[in-house]
């Protein structure tokens, strides 16, 4: 069923936006919204047995179809964040000390900063160092293909250990 939302965007749970009846919501299996916001466009995946995952999606105009970029706990990541989280995805774990070489910042900074990507999913410490969290929405290559039961496939993610 393809249905609309009210214009207004709630703040608290994106079901609220929904106009009608929470019937409709409730009935459904599995319910996407495309959401535009400020940050860009936005695929909301709720349901029985799926991840919740917010999907940065674009429309490629060339084609008429919607391109996933990635998860938007990933692709909306600050500079000073992107700088971290790839240096750990291509050299493995890493100290706080061995980041601050890398990236010539001060020790304070980038403690600041690893704090804020482990409350926000983008790292984790493991024995005293940090290790990216990969986005597998990138990892895989057909990210959204339809299953045999018309489900939608979506990775999880998963932390990279490099050796």
């Amino acid at each position: 069923m393809v249905h609309h939302t009210r214009k207004g965007q709630s703040e608290v749970y994106a079901l609220d936006d929904v106009m009608g009846s929470t019937g409709l919501t409730a009935g459904a299996d599995c319910i996407m919204m495309l959401k535009r916001t400020s940050g860009g466009n936005e695929l909301f995946v709720t349901g029985r047995d799926v991840e919740e995952p917010q999907l940065e999606v674009k429309h490629n105009s060339d084609t008429g179809l919607w391109e996933l970029v990635g998860n938007v706990n990933f692709t909306r990541m600050s500079e000073e964040r992107k700088e971290i989280y790839e240096l750990l995805r291509e050299h493995g774990p890493l100290t706080n000390g061995e980041i601050c070489n890398f990236t010539n910042k001060k020790d304070s900074n980038i403690s600041n900063l690893l704090r804020k990507m482990t409350a926000n999913n983008h790292v984790i410490k493991v024995d005293g160092s940090y290790q990216a969290i990969i986005d597998e929405y990138d990892e895989v290559g057909e990210v959204g293909e339809v299953g045999e039961v018309g489900e939608l496939i979506v990775p999880h993610r998963k932390a990279v250990r490099k050796t």
